[in-house]
């Protein structure tokens, strides 16, 4: 995406770029507190444990603030519809006609791993693409963004049926 608003690219600015992300810094930041055990600090102060708890408040309202965000952005259309289904039907299929060789071949016969890590392996391929793809579309592009929308919209609802289809003859 850089590339495409800047002729060249700096992979050190970018990488600084990566590192200064607030979501980076929390990540490490809950890394490192974890391994120092900083919990235990938490859980003997009161102010400090209200605290961690209204961060476990908060973060109860992520998903549904998130599938309202998602929401907003699916218009349904007959036109639109077809394709999308077809994409995800396309898509799907050659995912799993990708896991299923990556099952037989590596995990079952080369690292002889059980049912639950192909289960595992299967899970994560029929996960839907993100759904921040969209807010990188240009504004201007609305019929993309309401197509890339809907095919995430059946993705997710595709993958919650294959997930279920996979738990019952995996695990």
């Amino acid at each position: 995406m850089h590339k495409k608003e800047h002729d060249k690219i700096n992979y050190w600015d970018m990488f600084y770029s990566f590192i200064k992300t607030p979501v980076i810094i929390a990540i490490f930041l809950g890394i490192i507190s974890q391994k120092a055990g900083l919990i235990n600090v938490f859980e003997k102060s009161t102010i400090l444990l209200a605290f961690l708890e209204t961060i476990k408040l908060l973060s109860t309202l992520t998903v549904p603030l998130i599938s309202i965000i998602i929401g907003y952005e699916i218009r349904f259309k007959r036109d639109n519809l077809k394709v999308a289904l077809l994409t995800v039907l396309l898509r799907n299929l050659l995912l799993l006609l990708i896991v299923l060789i990556i099952n037989n071949l590596v995990f079952v016969k080369i690292l002889h791993l059980d049912r639950l890590f192909q289960a595992a392996l299967m899970t994560m391929f029929i996960l839907p693409p993100p759904f921040i793809i969209p807010l990188y579309m240009k504004e201007d592009h609305n019929e993309n963004k309401w197509f890339v929308s809907n095919v995430l919209a059946i993705n997710t609802f595709s993958a919650i049926v294959l997930y279920i289809i996979i738990v019952s003859i995996y695990v």
